[in-house]
């Protein structure tokens, strides 16, 4: 799985083409290999929901699997909070690579080496 994502920037302009500041986008797209790709279409994860934002009090979707997939731009008043949407986006994403890789496994069985060391949190 690999995350494309473009940012950029353009002037916005009054009503009579005055300077009133910059927006910025964010474009992005999710690439999964084929064998991701089944797995979403087999387990339906096309509508899981990849991060939110608080919009106007509601929260809004950034994306769906299936809309990162097709690929989708975004814009925001501030960089600050395009970045935010971008981190919220890329954390979204390791945990759909953890839900992708835990249904690859399944009808199968995995063995783990226990020791005094094993990290708990994984």
């Amino acid at each position: 799985m690999k995350l494309s994502i473009k940012r950029d920037q353009s002037d916005r302009l009054g009503v009579f083409g005055g300077h009133k500041g910059v927006d910025f986008s964010l474009s992005f797209q999710l690439l999964l290999t084929p064998q991701e790709s089944e797995l979403v279409r087999r387990y339906k994860f096309a509508d899981v929901t990849l991060g939110t934002w608080q919009y106007q009090g509601s929260e809004v979707p950034i994306a769906t699997v299936g809309s990162a997939v097709a690929g989708r731009t975004m814009h925001w008043p501030s960089v600050v909070e395009m970045l935010e949407r971008e981190r919220q986006l890329k954390n979204a994403c390791v945990m759909l690579k953890k839900l992708l890789d835990a249904a690859s496994t399944f009808g199968g069985e995995e063995v783990f080496d226990i020791t005094a060391d094993t990290d708990q949190n994984d």
